[in-house]
């Protein structure tokens, strides 16, 4: 996906966890610059241990004991924090 304002300013994510891919910003000359560090294939991506242009998912706090209730619904999540809370995620 591609966002793009008047200015000329892209912002680009990829299908696949929408990881921001490039964002190019008006340089000095008014050339389009890109401005993220990242991968160049989705492979990459799924193999790299670098969370490079990463976005926030559902969950950007930690859970605490990885449950809530959602309504009158328990949620019960991965707890990858020390074992015993959710920490980031979704």
């Amino acid at each position: 996906m591609e966002i793009r304002n008047a200015a000329g300013m892209t912002a680009c994510f990829s299908d696949y966890g929408a990881a921001l891919t490039r964002l190019l910003l008006p340089g000095r000359a008014g050339e389009l610059v890109d401005v993220v560090l990242g991968y160049d294939t989705v492979t990459e991506y799924t193999q790299g241990c670098a969370y490079f242009g990463a976005t926030i998912g559902r969950i950007a706090n930690r859970i605490r004991d990885g449950r809530f209730m959602l309504g009158d619904e328990p949620v019960v999540m991965d707890r990858n924090d020390n074992g015993r809370h959710a920490l980031h995620g979704g």
